[in-house]
């Protein structure tokens, strides 16, 4: 039995870790716009501080979470799939490193984000991000240029802080939480003037969404608004207030830029109309022609952009018409480069974590608000019909993956959270006591 001298250190060092991950979680939202390199660096080190953590108390209880193991099986698999592919090497070399982003979920889960305390620091860092890349955009918008003088990389889209187009789906499926924080905010108050406020917000977070000039990111949008509407209690008549002042802001912005209105609505409808044709489902062609000839375990992690440019795939269209990085949709993707039984292992996993965040609806208060707006943006990311950025690149996984565990935190936190915390002190408060009187 340790003694009270001797487990203050374990305590200290548990802290110090602690600290540091919690540091590092909290800023990835802001990593997320320095870029991938950031990112996946914050979001490695604090999964290697949870597995320090682990190791240094023992507790590797968070190992017996289904949706943790079928993670690992998930990536064993891919580690086993890559042995049959045509560089088994790479591929192995390639699905190696996968692990570190479902561990750094669990980390956020089990102990960066266990108590509410952390919950709300993380929040209310990734609201400060939020707002950040939206000041950015209607600079570029407004005024041709953002904080740092720089114009965006396209005249009609606006990608603010960040170097590539990604900051419609950044502030889509951030901006979902954030809003529910503030609609929880208002109704548990009732009173008129938050009510008012969350009403202007979700007014003015629609124009903002089109301002940026991203199609499928302002559907996702949309669609999160429907979904948080059915996941958040009471918010029926508040909600539809927002959305139709916010239909009001969107036809103002669309009736002052024309560009807005022919990206947003014009061409949008023509690609709609001739899917089949357009970028969008050459690539999907591509990837399921892809699929087609590798059905089982498919050509490997990022090895889609080598097979598509095949001849034998000539019938789609041009190389730069059938190829890319990625088939743009994370199902096609699992499909072209892990096969069936990849897709059924990612299905897998996306049904173990719905398992888990449904636990939401246990939540009270204003932190029901949050954790119904932190499974909508899970949802949202995942969505199956949504044109989307490779699953398996360093910026989208540590998005992704920031995004789960931002949920399975606020709806399932782990058993370090704060609700549990007092009885375990309580208890080893007392093993102490009676340590030092021996």
């Amino acid at each position: 039995m340790p003694t009270a001298a001797e487990g203050m250190p374990r305590r200290s060092l548990e802290n110090a870790l602690h600290h540091g991950a919690l540091g590092l979680t909290a800023l990835l939202p802001w990593l997320l716009i320095l870029g991938r390199a950031a990112a996946d660096a914050g979001l490695s080190a604090a999964a290697l501080l949870f597995l320090l953590r682990s190791a240094a108390t023992g507790d590797w209880s968070w190992t017996a979470r289904p949706w943790v193991r079928v993670a690992a099986a998930a990536w064993l698999y891919l580690l086993a799939a890559s042995l049959f592919t045509e560089e088994p090497g790479a591929g192995f070399l390639r699905a190696l490193p996968w692990a570190r982003f479902w561990i750094f979920a669990a980390a956020v889960q089990h102990w960066v984000l266990a108590d509410a305390g952390a919950r709300r620091t993380a929040l209310a860092s990734l609201a400060a991000a939020v707002a950040f890349v939206a000041v950015n955009v209607l600079m570029q918008w407004s005024v041709g240029f953002d904080m740092l003088g720089r114009p965006p990389v396209q005249s009609d889209r606006f990608n603010g802080p960040f170097s590539s187009l990604v900051s419609g789906s950044y502030l889509a499926i951030f901006g979902i939480p954030c809003l529910a924080a503030l609609l929880g905010w208002a109704v548990t108050s009732r009173r008129p003037g938050r009510l008012a406020l969350a009403v202007l917000a979700i007014a003015l977070y629609a124009g903002l969404v089109v301002v940026v000039g991203s199609r499928m990111p302002m559907l996702l949008f949309a669609l999160g608004l429907v979904l948080l509407v059915l996941a958040a209690p009471g918010i029926r008549g508040i909600m539809a207030a927002g959305v139709v002042a916010g239909a009001v802001v969107v036809l103002a912005v669309l009736a002052y830029d024309p560009s807005v209105t022919y990206r947003m609505v014009s061409f949008f409808w023509y690609q709609l109309s001739n899917f089949g044709e357009s970028d969008w489902g050459k690539l999907f062609r591509s990837g399921l022609a892809v699929w087609t000839d590798h059905p089982w375990t498919g050509v490997g992690l990022r090895n889609f952009r080598i097979e598509c440019q095949d001849e034998a795939y000539a019938y789609i269209g041009t190389i730069a018409q059938r190829c890319n990085l990625h088939p743009h949709n994370f199902y096609i993707e699992w499909l072209a480069e892990a096969g069936v039984l990849g897709l059924t292992a990612f299905l897998a996993l996306l049904g173990a974590l719905g398992r888990e965040v449904a636990r939401f609806r246990r939540q009270t208060g204003p932190a029901r608000f949050v954790a119904a707006g932190a499974v909508v943006s899970l949802v949202m990311f995942v969505w199956p019909a949504a044109s989307t950025s490779s699953f398996f690149s360093n910026f989208n996984a540590a998005f992704f993956w920031f995004v789960t565990g931002f949920a399975l935190a606020w709806a399932a936190p782990g058993p370090l959270g704060a609700e549990r915390r007092p009885a375990r002190d309580a208890g080893a408060a007392q093993r102490e006591g009676a340590a030092t009187v021996s």
